[in-house]
């Protein structure tokens, strides 16, 4: 029943954005019972309304972090942006571990 109640409420508000669907089952499926309502409002309730919005959470999120945080953030980030060709996941995660003018290699 909650299930139906979830993809009911989550498509109804998806106007047609796959992606934007997709990120807030995956953001749904992350909270714990306490955090799926706050101050007795539903989570479905308080979902970003397109992935403008959802980019700005996940980009405030980034900003309360921690340096080196924000540090892999941006690394990661920058190879995707001025990478000639599409990287693999598992490349992108490589190359990011890596410190540009640094003695030290992981």
């Amino acid at each position: 029943m909650l299930k139906g109640v979830i993809i009911h409420g989550v498509v109804s508000k998806a106007n047609g954005m796959f992606q934007w669907a997709k990120c807030q089952l995956d953001h749904l499926c992350l909270l714990n019972n306490e955090q799926g309502s706050e101050k007795g409002t539903p989570a479905l309730d308080t979902l970003p309304k397109d992935l403008f919005e959802k980019d700005r959470g996940i980009l405030d999120r980034v900003n309360d972090s921690t340096p080196g945080n924000r540090s892999l953030v941006k690394r990661t980030l920058q190879w995707i942006l001025f990478s000639e060709e599409l990287m693999p996941g598992e490349k992108l995660a490589m190359v990011v571990t890596v410190e540009i003018n640094s003695d030290y290699v992981n």
